[in-house]
């Protein structure tokens, strides 16, 4: 014997269905909104941290940067370059626990994401977390002429309360403006490099 059901589909039960069909919809687009989300934080990274980096003398391209960055290994790279953008992620990933929490932007936080950038890497000179001793600046590695020249190293520490005090004060005007103060790597809105 067979089963051969009878029924007829109603108005009540194609809504019900419609219904049924919505919320499928909703929770299929949550989860796509939750893997787009991680992809879009993942692009904001390479393209924050592989430019940063090479400021600083790293010679990775950016392929390779992002390869580095989803956890692959890139055969041939100088060993301290891909520290510094593993420290780069690190304090991204820092301060962006950081943006989830209600805490205020102190000179302590500060130091500890440059702490973060600078653990292991250019011969241990960088003194993780401290002010620095030396003058510095940022060089054109392509020309060699200087494109920026910070603060003597004798002003940072002393320009350091003002700066907490600024860093407040827009802390406030940002949460006051909005819901949440947004997380950067959600905002991302640059073009690729080529």
């Amino acid at each position: 014997m067979s089963f051969e059901p009878r029924f007829t589909i109603s108005h009540r039960i194609t809504a019900e269905l419609t219904r049924i069909e919505r919320a499928r919809g909703f929770l299929e687009a949550a989860a796509l909104s939750a893997d787009w989300i991680r992809s879009m934080a993942a692009e904001a990274l390479v393209l924050d941290a592989q430019p940063t980096s090479h400021i600083e003398g790293t010679q990775l391209a950016f392929d390779e940067s992002e390869r580095l960055l989803a956890g692959e290994a890139v055969p041939g790279a100088d060993p301290d370059d891909v520290r510094e953008l593993l420290n780069y992620r690190d304090a991204f990933e820092y301060d962006s626990g950081w943006l989830d929490g209600d805490e205020p932007i102190t000179e302590r936080l500060v130091r500890e994401i440059h702490r973060c950038l600078v653990e292991g890497v250019r011969g241990g000179s960088a003194g993780p977390g401290e002010h620095r001793r030396i003058r510095n600046c940022v060089v054109n590695s392509a020309t060699g002429a200087i494109a920026y020249t910070p603060p003597p190293a004798y002003d940072v520490q002393a320009a350091t309360p003002s700066c907490d005090k600024l860093r407040h004060q827009l802390r406030r005007a940002v949460t006051s403006s909005c819901d949440t103060v947004p997380r950067p790597d959600r905002l991302l809105q640059a073009h690729r490099p080529t």
